[in-house]
């Protein structure tokens, strides 16, 4: 948690606190606890969930001259902090607002209790600002009240600091206008006392609730006033102001590790918007360039690159720097969840010795079936996913491959991890989510949470892939053969040791193992012998050909008789360019390519960019009504001149699919030179 351990000690002392709405409705000895908001609204957001948590309850003034006033989710923010038991006032500051800007005061703070009363939070009390115009110009805020003006007027108000209370310094006392009136540069005057708090709803104003003991940290220090910890606290009644701000600790930094598709965007989306951590998603590893700038780079280096980035050790020490340098900068808890850092794990825990690292994990079935259905692994030359995590990898089949990848993930972070979060409970148990962050020192804030809570966030598009109660015995062996140990040990029962009893059997068991022995073989010999045939080939030989055939939108194409120029025409609009007509979302007749089953497509692209421009290419696909129902980044083009290689294959119930170069919108002329695009299709005999 972010707030001083020491606060926690102030709570025990106090034991129970009222609201001061409360604490004026009654004579009994009580403590009015309450915190004037000077500067953050998250901390306070953070330390209500926590004196909630300890049935302890407070009064939170809102300053509306605070940065944090402009704040998009301020009023769910204050509703949250009333929903846990505590209560929002005006932290008064419309004298000086007039002194500024020539508002009238009463009609100023009329109109902020009404903003807030519209949104459906309760406005009882107002405490008065203390602000530095206050003794620049000699006023206390709640001047404007007539309610508060006594018979003996220039008596009481004599040596009162900005706050409202007695004050010894002389250099913090307010000195009373005799005239009742407050005189601006401009002449203008103000005539004090004006106003009735009554016509407001408004029940007290703080520094006038009688008190046996006042205490309070203004400055940070209880230096206006003893400290409450060293004083006998029964019997008596007792207001206690304690600002936020002067009791925010170091913040804490957490990783929530696992393999995709176990939620890590979904949590990352719910800990940014409603927990006391600021999160990111797979930041760590793609938001960085080799200037160690926060700029992102043209393609994250997780995605098509990821094979490039895992064997260059000096670019993840780069990376993980950069993060620590960010976070270093902060003063909230920070939190990642991140599906790459896994893979760089040994480096991770020496750049961030302090870090907490939490295994994020998800039925192991679920995963697979997820990234199946996501394509991974479906041709042998696929680079955008971890490689090698097994002896014999290149003879397994993509199914294996997928079960060896959550298996290596898995069996990492159970070693590694010093606590799990179950991705299953914390979708579906809001007090499960908010019980594991509490063990972690992390508020969870309910009210803020119910926009997102319930929605599925990055969902797979295409689910032909069967669920586990579908798979054939020969998965359900490779499944078990590599996940029975981390299913057992996440408490995941879909193993086939549970389900499957017939595979235990020995001799099915090695008549499986032959078969993928068998199947693996045949698909070694295919490579090693490059035995193939080509479905569809697409070659620039002639310019005419592939300006007859494309399809361009805020694109210009110029025959350049060697090469086809490609030139984006408005710079504030996407521009794309498909390589076989139709159009984005709906292919026309004869348009796109009739997609085949049993192989796996490579494009070769040969370009030539001079600017740091951004060109993505992607693959189309289309159902049988020729309706587009994926789009698949296979990677980018880079700066300068370069030949790339993409591969892809069918995805999904695919009937006809096209391939796409995409240039997002930029402040820069966007151009590029395309000399070859070579597609061929290569199936395994």
């Amino acid at each position: 948690m972010s707030l001083r351990s020491d606060y926690f000690d102030y709570l025990s002392h106090f034991q129970s606190t009222e609201t001061l709405f409360q604490y004026v409705s009654s004579t009994e000895p009580a403590i009015g606890l309450r915190h004037d908001i000077d500067h953050c609204i998250d901390t306070a957001l953070e330390m209500a969930y926590w004196e909630a948590e300890n049935n302890i309850s407070a009064s939170y003034f809102i300053l509306d001259t605070a940065q944090y006033i402009n704040d998009p989710l301020l009023f769910d923010k204050c509703l949250q902090i009333q929903e846990f038991g505590h209560e929002i006032g005006i932290h008064t500051n419309s004298i000086t607002k007039w002194f500024t800007t020539g508002v009238d005061p009463f009609n100023d703070i009329k109109e902020v209790i009404l903003r807030f009363r519209e949104c459906g939070i309760k406005i009882y009390g107002t405490s008065a600002h203390g602000d530095q115009a206050c003794y620049k110009h000699n006023f206390i805020n709640y001047w404007i009240f007539s309610g508060l003006k006594s018979d003996d007027v220039i008596e009481r108000e004599s040596n009162r600091n900005a706050e409202g209370i007695y004050e010894t310094d002389k250099g913090k006392q307010i000195k009373y206008p005799i005239t009742h009136e407050l005189t601006r540069e401009d002449g203008s005057v103000l005539k004090l006392w004006s106003g009735d708090e009554k016509e407001l709803g408004l029940v007290y104003e703080a520094s006038h609730l009688e008190s046996d003991l006042y205490f309070t940290d203004s400055g940070g220090a209880w230096k206006r006033s003893p400290d409450p910890m060293k004083e006998d606290l029964r019997g008596k009644r007792v207001q206690v102001l304690m600002h936020p701000i002067h009791w925010r600790a170091p913040r804490k930094i957490y990783f929530f590790l696992s393999t995709a598709r176990s939620g890590s965007k979904w949590l990352s989306t719910v800990l940014e918007q409603a927990s006391s951590c600021s999160s990111k998603h797979e930041y760590t590893l793609n938001h960085f360039n080799d200037s160690n700038e926060t700029q992102v780079v043209s393609e994250k280096m997780t995605g098509h690159r990821l094979q490039e980035l895992l064997v260059d050790e000096d670019k993840i020490d780069s990376a993980l720097e950069h993060t620590r340098q960010v976070v270093d900068s902060l003063t909230f808890d920070y939190s990642e969840a991140n599906v790459y850092l896994p893979f760089v794990v040994n480096k991770l825990i020496t750049k961030f010795p302090d870090a907490q690292l939490i295994h994020l994990h998800r039925n192991p079935a679920d995963v697979i079936r997820s990234i199946m259905n996501r394509g991974w692994y479906d041709t042998p030359h696929d680079s955008a996913h971890p490689r090698n995590l097994c002896g014999g990898w290149d003879q397994l089949s993509p199914f294996a491959k997928c079960c060896s990848y959550v298996q290596f993930v898995n069996d990492l972070l159970i070693k590694t991890c010093g606590k799990r979060f179950s991705f299953e409970e914390m979708t579906t148990n809001a007090d499960y989510l908010k019980e594991q962050l509490k063990i972690l020192g992390v508020a969870y804030y309910p009210l803020l949470s119910k926009k997102i809570i319930n929605e599925k966030i990055n969902a797979n598009k295409l689910n032909d892939f069967p669920e586990y109660e579908n798979w054939n015995e020969l998965r359900i062996a490779a499944y078990d053969n590599r996940l029975y140990g981390v299913c057992y040990e996440l408490g995941y029962k879909n193993s086939s040791h549970n389900k499957h009893a017939a595979l235990k059997n020995t001799s099915t068991f090695l008549s499986v193992l032959f078969y993928w022995f068998k199947k693996a073989n045949n698909y070694c010999s295919s490579l090693s012998k490059k035995v193939f045939r080509r479905k569809a080939v697409i070659k620039m030989a002639s310019v005419n050909i592939i300006l007859s055939e494309c399809f361009t939108s805020n694109i210009k194409l110029n025959d350049n008789k060697d090469t086809v120029g490609i030139n984006a025409i408005n710079s504030e609009e996407h521009s794309y360019f498909l390589i076989k007509g139709g159009d984005w979302r709906k292919l026309k007749f004869n348009a796109g390519f009739s997609i085949s089953q049993n192989g796996y497509y490579t494009l070769n692209i040969a370009s030539v960019i001079s600017d740091d421009i951004k060109v993505n290419v992607f693959c189309l696909y289309y159902n049988k009504k020729r309706e587009l129902i994926h789009k698949r980044s296979l990677g980018t083009l880079d700066k300068g001149i370069n030949i790339r290689m993409f591969s892809f294959s069918a995805m999904g119930n695919s009937t006809y699919f096209n391939v796409a170069l995409y240039l997002p919108k930029q402040n820069i002329e966007r151009k590029i030179e395309l000399s070859r695009i070579c597609l061929n299709f290569q199936s395994y005999i």
